[in-house]
């Protein structure tokens, strides 16, 4: 089974489409990893958080009304530049349009078989452990605050346990990860990274902490717009044994030209399309989330 891994699109859906089309690789699933921008109309346009030249309507409009169809199935999560009063609306993920779904502000689901996480926004450390009460029509704080990952997602996905999600998706890149890549082209050409690099600064602590727990396959993320992997070796880092699990991390550049998707040739154990994860399904179901079960966070 083939699945497409974009990054930032910014609601150039048809750009990201065509570039996916062009390249003849025909995915069973697309992945987005943030800042998708589903604006459905000028109000929505008003609740991104974006300065004023970068507040476009984009693609998804055309998409959402019908006069168009995602010419393949797309799973996305929430960035720092999203339609947040839809979003809003669909905190447990859900459609937003024929073809297009958000996988929510944390969230997990199948597609034939392969099971897939999302952590949607970005890691802001005096938000982290806030509940999330903003509402629409947002103000200068909450249009940003919204967009910020909150502990009690990530609590519930901490839940899900260790092999229970085969391919990860965040917004953010997990925090060290440069360290398992090649940071030196990292930073020539992205130079402006060193200083937080250098301080500990860049990338979502809790973002890391899912994935030294949840061990998945693959991790996918976006927020740099330049493509990036990295190999993270769980346990001992002197154990050499061969075969030692890891996950393979792969950040996504804006899917604007050739080259920018990323391919993953994954197996599929079923053949039932989407499905809702039913571990995922429990967790959601949960009035409290277990002190025992969170020991760790």
């Amino acid at each position: 089974m083939k699945i497409a891994v974009a990054g930032c699109c910014h609601g150039q859906l048809d750009v990201m489409y065509d570039i996916i089309e062009q390249e003849g690789q025909n995915p069973d699933l697309v992945l987005v990893c943030g800042d998708f921008e589903a604006l459905r109309d000028e109000e929505d346009l008003k609740s991104m958080a974006a300065p004023a030249k970068y507040r476009v309507m984009g693609d998804f409009h055309k998409y959402f009304r019908g006069e168009k169809k995602a010419p393949f199935l797309t799973l996305f999560i929430g960035g720092n530049h999203e339609s947040s009063r839809y979003l809003l609306e669909k905190p447990d993920g859900g459609w937003v349009a024929p073809n297009m779904y958000f996988i929510g502000y944390a969230g997990a689901v199948r597609f034939n078989g392969v099971k897939i996480g999302g952590l949607s926004g970005i890691y802001n450390n005096k938000s982290y452990t806030s509940p999330r009460t903003e509402k629409s029509p947002f103000d200068s704080s909450s249009v940003h605050s919204v967009n910020y990952v909150r502990q009690r997602d990530v609590q519930k996905l901490w839940l899900m346990g260790r092999n229970s999600i085969d391919i990860m998706l965040s917004h953010d890149w997990p925090a060290g990860i440069e360290q398992h890549g090649n940071l030196k082209r990292l930073l020539a050409k992205k130079p402006y990274l060193r200083n937080d690099i250098t301080n500990n600064n860049f990338g979502s602590p809790p973002a890391m902490q899912l994935l030294a727990h949840l061990q998945p396959k693959i991790w996918c993320s976006a927020h740099i717009h330049i493509g990036f992997t990295a190999q993270y070796k769980h346990g001992d880092p002197n154990d050499l044994v061969p075969g030692a699990r890891e996950t393979l991390f792969y950040a996504t550049d804006k899917p604007y030209r050739p080259n920018t998707v990323v391919y993953l040739d994954v197996e599929a154990t079923a053949s039932d399309g989407l499905q809702p994860d039913e571990k995922w399904q429990k967790i959601l179901s949960l009035d409290t989330l277990s002190p025992d079960s969170l020991e760790d966070m």
